[in-house]
């Protein structure tokens, strides 16, 4: 809260929180999130960095007009230079959140977001304290679509009550995401390694590297306000410019297998069904008629591109998924190894997915005993010629039985549980990236 030109915190002893804000062209917004800031009531002191990435809008004049009414609390950096398509993006904003900021703990939110409750980061600040365990602590917000005003709460995470999150709940996001303007992290977490500053966007990210680092605590109070679709905003790039989204997807995949291997594999099962998401939208809205290498050299061309040239060594992965989910006279070199290890090859799934592996099969002349599922209906005792069997009713030994699972595995974590449950011993899933990628 303010009182005249009063900004009503402690402001002895040592910053406790800088707050980080980046800004571009955000004139309708930027007094929104600044006089958010400015309302906070709390017992320590706190500043801001405002990084404004050469705003044309008059944004910058904003910004300099509040740095000059609260030169103690709030300082700048206006670029003279547009950076967002600079590949070294992350880097520099690491740079400067080294140099300018001092807080014990960092709190993120965009110039296009807001805070709406005074005690924000009072409350988090105070769990954070008390709970040294703790490296990230998120909590709920309301979404405004800025296409037609309409305002929501979030609740990324289900229940009202305070609590420590799961890493499944922090990986697979099954609500959608906390918002970017909830984040209250320790600063040594603006750090990270190198493969982290590799990417474009880092809230989600940041929060795997805050789980991978000690609990990450989630409130259930409204503090906040996420515009959706704002003009400009990541959002609108992802939805309206299909080489940005390329790229930001396939820096997803990249970044998820460093993570898994940073992480020695210990959340494997989650990172792989987020791995599988990407890979999913990535092989599907390509036209098969261009590689996804020829793909990324036309986003190339465009301006866009992946900070980092490791991304490109998993496409030739990618592309073998690609042709084992389209083209049915395809068969890989590892399918056909293991349909020569078993005495057994039996195809879990009768859906799209089981249908293409049995046609892929009968093109290259390859034998399978037939198919299995986790619940089998009355009347599916026969699929394509085959008979079809409950997996825990396979009537074969096990030891000498490989299982080439034909479902889609967006949800792995489901798949595996049905397989170890059914006492399933060998099995491959095609349409996943190699075991070495992944």
């Amino acid at each position: 809260m303010k009182k005249g030109n009063e900004v009503l915190m402690n402001t002895d002893g040592d910053i406790m929180v800088s707050i980080w804000c980046s800004t571009y062209n955000h004139a309708r917004y930027i007094k929104d999130a600044l006089d958010g800031f400015l309302a906070q009531m709390t017992t320590f002191r706190y500043e801001v960095f405002i990084h404004d990435d050469a705003s044309t809008d008059g944004t910058s004049e904003i910004v300099r007009n509040y740095m000059n009414k609260y030169p103690q609390i709030i300082r700048a950096v206006i670029e003279k230079e547009n950076i967002w398509e600079n590949p070294k993006r992350s880097e520099i904003h690491l740079n400067y959140e080294k140099k300018y900021t001092k807080g014990k703990y960092i709190a993120f939110c965009d110039g296009d977001d807001y805070w709406i409750d005074c005690y924000k980061l009072q409350m988090q600040v105070n769990y954070m304290e008390s709970h040294p365990e703790c490296s990230l602590c998120l909590h709920n917000g309301l979404w405004l679509d800025c296409r037609n005003g309409s305002m929501w709460a979030g609740n990324p995470y289900s229940g009202l009550d305070d609590r420590d999150l799961s890493p499944e709940e922090v990986i697979m996001l099954y609500r959608g995401h906390p918002p970017t303007a909830s984040m209250l992290l320790k600063r040594e977490l603006i750090e990270g390694p190198e493969f982290f500053h590799k990417m474009y966007e880092l809230d989600w990210p940041m929060q795997l590297y805050g789980l991978a680092k000690g609990s990450v605590h989630y409130m259930s109070r409204i503090m906040s306000v996420y515009r959706w679709y704002s003009e400009g905003s990541c959002t609108q790039k992802l939805v309206m410019n299909k080489e940005y989204l390329f790229v930001f997807e396939l820096g997803m995949v990249w970044f998820l297998i460093q993570y898994n291997e940073y992480t020695n594999y210990k959340y494997h099962i989650w990172i792989t069904d987020r791995i599988q998401t990407y890979v999913s939208s990535l092989i599907h809205r390509i036209d098969m008629s261009m590689s996804l290498k020829e793909y990324y050299s036309l986003c190339e061309k465009q301006g866009y591109h992946f900070p980092s040239q490791d991304c490109t060594k998993c496409l030739d992965e990618m592309e073998r998924v690609r042709k084992q989910t389209f083209d049915m006279t395809f068969c890989s070199e590892t399918v056909k190894k293991i349909t020569k290890k078993y005495a057994h090859i039996i195809i879990m799934g009768t859906g799209r997915y089981g249908t293409i592996i049995g046609k892929q099969f009968e093109s290259n002349g390859i034998e399978f005993s037939g198919f299995a599922v986790s619940e089998k209906n009355e009347n599916t005792n026969c699929f394509m010629g085959k008979p079809v069997w409950r997996l825990s009713e396979i009537p074969f030994d096990r030891h000498n039985t490989g299982i080439v699972v034909g479902i889609n595995p967006l949800r792995w974590d489901d798949i595996l549980y049905s397989l170890k449950s059914a006492g399933i011993e060998h099995y491959y899933c095609p349409f996943l990236l190699e075991e070495e990628m992944a």
